[in-house]
């Protein structure tokens, strides 16, 4: 088994930055959580009688397994995807990656495993994503690029977790009716037919940027996992259904290891 470096463990947080297992289960029957802040009227976590038969499995397995994506079609607004919102918060509990099987639904799409590591919280999520990448490269798996263009289905997670995944202060300001927030700054790039000249981001743009990542920071240490943006790699398993559940089952031994329990001294009984 491959050894995480103490950098790479989950991040020790104040009380009230995950939520309870308690809380998680009662959102996902759509009952109000004990502690106000767990979830919000515009990121749904109530699941339907197939979604909660997958999240039992998945208590058992520790990934979850989909047809697709588990993105709801029917739902005319906000995130559709109340299953992996779910999931997600029930890996925040655990300090754990969200690790997810999206089955293929077509002939012509492959399995694709989706490992989230936003709900770990690292500071530096390197050396995780060094020790996932060396767990798919055993199975032969190569990570899907960045900027792969998915079937819809697969596109669909992701487009969900951005947008449970956007920034705080507007969230909050407008009572948790959150919105898609870029607060990366944009490289401007002025091109001709034989120049390309880059211009460097303004001092508001600096001063935006600078603000975001503190407020990303905070929200790190102390906000919901709904509020963190997701940090994504993804496998296609070209090998069939086998491949991919082998697969998840090993990173989820790699990565989701409850910490030991602390040993209590017995005590001993007075001689009589």
């Amino acid at each position: 088994m491959m050894c995480l470096a103490k950098a790479s463990q989950p991040v020790v947080l104040k009380p009230t930055s995950r939520p309870s297992l308690d809380d998680v289960d009662r959102l996902s029957r759509g009952e109000a959580a004990k502690r106000r802040g767990t979830g919000s009227r515009a990121v749904p976590h109530r699941l339907n009688e197939e979604e909660m038969r997958a999240f039992t499995v998945s208590k058992k397995k520790l990934y979850i397994t989909l047809k697709g994506s588990g993105y709801r079609r029917n739902r005319r607004l906000g995130n559709n995807n109340p299953v992996v919102n779910t999931f997600r918060q029930w890996a925040d509990a655990q300090a754990w990656p969200a690790v997810i099987l999206e089955q293929g639904t077509g002939s012509e799409r492959p399995d694709i495993v989706v490992v989230d590591t936003s709900p770990m919280r690292l500071q530096d999520a390197a050396e995780v994503q060094r020790v996932i990448l060396g767990v798919a490269a055993a199975f032969d798996c190569e990570p899907l690029p960045e900027d792969t263009e998915l079937k819809p289905d697969a596109a669909a997670v992701s487009a969900g977790w951005r947008e449970a995944g956007a920034g705080p202060s507007e969230a909050r300001e407008q009572g948790d009716d959150m919105g898609d927030i870029e607060t990366d700054v944009e490289t401007r790039i002025v091109m001709d037919s034989w120049d390309e000249t880059v211009l460097e981001p303004s001092e508001e743009e600096m001063a935006a940027a600078a603000e975001a990542a503190e407020e990303d920071e905070r929200n790190r240490l102390e906000g919901p996992v709904w509020m963190l943006r997701p940090h994504i790699v993804q496998f296609a398993c070209e090998d069939g259904r086998a491949q991919a559940q082998a697969l998840a089952t090993a990173l989820v031994a790699e990565l989701c290891v409850k910490p030991a329990k602390k040993a209590t001294k017995s005590k001993k009984k007075p001689r009589e």
